[in-house]
């Protein structure tokens, strides 16, 4: 399958690339700079893009089979556009490129009713949600967007990305709150989306991923 990777030099976005690439994919990794895409061993496709630049999302995709989206914003902190806009300019190339496949990594933040562990809850509510509330804002613009679009779309909603290993281990639920959730690895949030792809219980739904532990 040809997929097109945006956010591929984020933390989650590295990960995501040599997943799809282990799986046999033909990928294309897109970046403002391209010498930040790691080209280790059988590297990906690369392609200078900016989601503000909606010419260059929109030439990224054409030709593609799938859309990944793992975009992190290079200011946590503060007003951010980058995923909506970016999502805005996705949706259209792949309207032009005919390409219905999206899936997005978003975060359990936009939901109040997400169930977290307490001491999680107490954390999100008096630190997180005040320090990220303008990313969570454009967050859920983003999955505003997704839910009138025509794409098959996918949002993933992880709760705290760490740096953990890869355990394939995790818990998956389709538009349905897990219980108890804490934390997730990076490497785990890149085997999800690769996992969901092709799951078409997944399509038009929003999906929650956490740990065990």
């Amino acid at each position: 399958m040809k997929i097109v990777i945006f956010g591929a030099t984020g933390r989650t976005g590295r990960l995501l690339v040599q997943e799809a690439l282990d799986a046999g994919h033909e990928v294309t990794a897109v970046a403002r700079t391209l010498e930040a895409i790691p080209a280790e061993g059988r590297g990906p496709r690369k392609v200078r893009g900016d989601l503000f630049d909606a010419a260059s999302v929109i030439e990224a995709i054409v030709g593609q089979d799938c859309i990944l989206v793992a975009v992190a914003p290079t200011k946590a902190i503060g007003p951010t556009t980058v995923f909506s806009t970016g999502i805005k300019h996705i949706l259209a190339g792949a309207r032009l490129a005919r390409v219905k496949r999206i899936l997005v990594l978003g975060t359990c933040g936009v939901d109040s009713t997400t169930q977290c562990r307490p001491y999680m809850r107490l954390l999100a509510k008096f630190v997180v949600q005040p320090l990220l509330f303008d990313l969570y804002v454009d967050t859920a613009r983003m999955e505003g967007l997704l839910e009138t679009s025509e794409c098959d779309w996918t949002v993933l909603r992880p709760p705290l990305l760490t740096n953990g290993p890869k355990t394939s281990a995790y818990r998956l639920s389709i538009g349905k709150h897990l219980p108890n959730i804490a934390s997730v690895s990076r490497a785990d949030v890149a085997d999800a989306m690769l996992r969901l792809v092709d799951d078409k219980a997944s399509f038009r739904s929003w999906v929650e991923v956490a740990s065990h532990a």
